[in-house]
């Protein structure tokens, strides 16, 4: 099974730690996310301010959902007309995302993210969480000692980032969903459960026993990841389908729309 990849999602990724000056307003009114200079290898070195579209996600362990708003913010060189001095460029969020910015304090963690659409994702965490760990993990970052952005280009050769069931989770985590390729023996499988779900122990043997080249023997914690992996992606698509089927079919009992019956569906799908 060829597993999709992180750079079909990102381009490149940073993180840092925040300061004060950054988030609270109780110590600045900048706006602004200092030491992200070295961002300038995904957004350039523009001349005049440039807008970029950003979703500014705050997420805490103790949270059920993420926070999430949809705003802007602007690249600019805050030495700009200042010949003497080098660039450096900030990055400066605007009002619409105090709701999440100001969620941090300082020392917490922020993921600075460059879409494959070039949008942001601008991720704060508290720093100490588990989230924060899952996503240095999912991006390979480390933070450095002072407040500086440490960032890296996600693809090319070496590189790469296989999304397997551990990062899909972490990516699920704030609200990117990742195709799961298709695995092996699908066809025969939904023929065997002719359009309909089987048990969880029937599902789980099925996935089992259509994985090839498993050792759970010899490498016991190889073949429970392998087939998580496999069943994932077997529900997946089995999901799919099935949906698709049930959708064509079409929820009208003589002439009239049946909205019991497709409310019962969905709360099934919903519920699976």
């Amino acid at each position: 099974m060829k597993f999709a990849v992180l750079s079909q999602h990102f381009i490149g990724a940073g993180v840092k730690r925040l300061s004060g000056t950054e988030i609270s307003p109780g110590v600045s009114n900048g706006h602004e996310f200092q030491g992200v200079d070295v961002f300038r290898a995904f957004l350039g070195t523009p001349g005049e301010k440039v807008r970029h579209d950003v979703t500014y996600i705050w997420l805490d362990d103790g949270l059920d959902d993420p926070i999430r708003v949809e705003g802007s913010a602007t690249w600019y060189d805050s030495r700009r007309g200042k010949s003497h001095r080098a660039a450096e460029y900030r990055l400066y969020y605007r009002k619409d995302a105090e709701g999440v910015v100001y969620r941090a304090k300082d020392g917490d963690t922020l993921f600075l993210c460059l879409t494959v659409d070039r949008s942001l994702l601008a991720i704060l965490c508290p720093s100490g969480s588990s989230i924060e760990q899952k996503l240095l993990w999912l991006f390979g970052l480390s933070i450095l000692d002072d407040f500086a952005l440490n960032q890296k280009e996600l693809g090319g050769p070496g590189a790469e980032r296989d999304l397997d069931l551990a990062a899909r989770l972490v990516l699920a985590e704030i609200g990117i969903e990742s195709d799961t390729p298709e695995p092996d023996g699908i066809g025969k499988i939904l023929k065997k459960v002719s359009g309909s779900f089987p048990a969880t122990a029937e599902f789980s043997k099925l996935a089992r026993d259509s994985l090839k080249d498993v050792d759970p023997i010899g490498d016991p914690d190889g073949a429970l990841v392998a087939w998580m992996e496999h069943e994932a992606a077997l529900f997946r698509h089995m999901e799919s389908e099935i949906v698709s089927n049930r959708l064509n079919t079409g929820f009208i009992i003589e002439d009239e729309p049946d909205v019991d019956g497709f409310l019962k569906f969905s709360l099934s799908v919903q519920n699976r």
